[in-house]
């Protein structure tokens, strides 16, 4: 299928126009990857939906997330992308029989995108980027925005840079989700420490002996009234678990990887006093909800990547691991991530407890 679309693109991609600008009346935003990539296109789509309040807006998105924003309160529309070549092509035939005239693709995968750009013919086209990658050299010919390649900037600015092509009046730096999932934290009697083990690639996972250690250690010295609460898909069911099962039986666990469907992750996470995560979805969820945070970060950059928002309640870990990224994906190991001691952890932890008067040493 990949095959078919990328033969389209090749053939018809000088069929379409030059740089052509119209106004803004029907938008379609296309963040139709992961689920922190979505939440990390929320000031952008806020930033539209607040500087030009009369346009229509629609936002595509994958279909596993789609529970999580339907009913999005800053767009009018919310669907559901499919990425077969018969689903580009009716939603490509949708966009032009309802006069769509601008496609943002704040965060989207190739060819599929390319393909939408140009079979849909919307007139304003525009692309941002995921600092440092580029625009492939076929969307640069059309695309109205200059993406920037200078400045290293957080993600959240090269997705802002798209709407700014337009002059919007109110800029929205703040991530957020469907307003249905802002409730407030309860009162927990035990502490509820949320724990991410894992990431989108091994190489970017903080090792799981060092969770464990560290959930010892914050047992043993902080506070033995503890709940560590796992978070995850039900493939990291199993990681969990080795964790747990490494720890003594008076440490309260529990393992909700693959348990908690994505409308019920946010309710659940809220629940939690602290997060304690690799560059994950969950990280972003966790600042969108303004639950506090500790993300480690090696191999990728925390200020591209990392908390944008709130400052007073994440801490971040950051070591200079970008050495491991000259290698090949499939070779890279944890040897990035193993500059972060448990000791520099723990710390964090104890830090955020107390200004959370949650901590009580033993």
């Amino acid at each position: 299928m990949k095959k078919l679309i990328k033969l389209y693109n090749k053939f018809f991609i000088n069929s379409r126009d030059k740089k052509k600008f119209v106004p803004l009346n029907k938008v379609l935003v296309v963040s139709n990857t992961a689920l922190g990539d979505t939440i990390l296109s929320t000031p952008a789509i806020k930033t539209l939906r607040k500087s030009f309040p009369n346009i229509y807006i629609e936002l595509l998105v994958n279909k596993p997330i789609y529970k999580l924003f339907n009913g999005y309160e800053y767009v009018d529309k919310v669907s559901i992308f499919d990425k077969s070549l018969k689903g580009l092509i009716n939603y490509s035939n949708y966009l032009k029989k309802q006069n769509f005239d601008t496609i943002f693709f704040l965060h989207s995968n190739g060819p599929q995108d390319l393909f939408l750009a140009l079979y849909s013919k919307v007139p304003n086209i525009l692309k941002a980027i995921n600092f440092p990658s580029k625009v492939s050299k076929e969307f640069s010919k059309f695309i109205l925005n200059i993406p920037d390649y200078k400045n290293k900037k957080h993600i959240i600015e090269h997705r802002l840079d798209l709407i700014k092509v337009f002059e919007p009046k109110i800029i929205d730096k703040e991530m957020n989700i469907p307003n249905r999932f802002a409730l407030g934290r309860p009162n927990n009697k035990k502490v509820n420490i949320a724990i991410q083990l894992a990431a989108a690639d091994t190489y970017k996972m903080w090792p799981v002996t060092n969770f464990s250690e560290l959930i010892k250690k914050i047992n043993q010295k902080l506070n033995d009234n503890i709940q560590f609460t796992f978070f995850g898909i039900e493939e990291e069911y199993h990681l969990s678990q080795e964790v747990i099962e490494s720890l003594s039986e008076n440490i309260s666990c529990i393992n909700l990887c693959g348990k908690t469907s994505i409308e019920e992750l946010p309710n659940r996470l809220n629940e939690s006093d602290l997060l304690i995560t690799n560059d994950t979805g969950t990280l972003h969820l966790s600042v969108a909800l303004k639950i506090p945070s500790i993300s480690l970060f090696s191999p990728t950059d925390s200020k591209i990547f990392g908390p944008y928002q709130n400052f007073d309640i994440h801490e971040i870990i950051q070591k200079n691991g970008e050495f491991i990224n000259d290698k090949p994906k499939k070779q890279r190991t944890q040897e990035a991530m193993e500059l972060i001691t448990v000791d520099e952890v723990f710390e964090l932890v104890y830090k955020q407890l107390k200004r959370l008067n949650k901590c009580v040493e033993s």
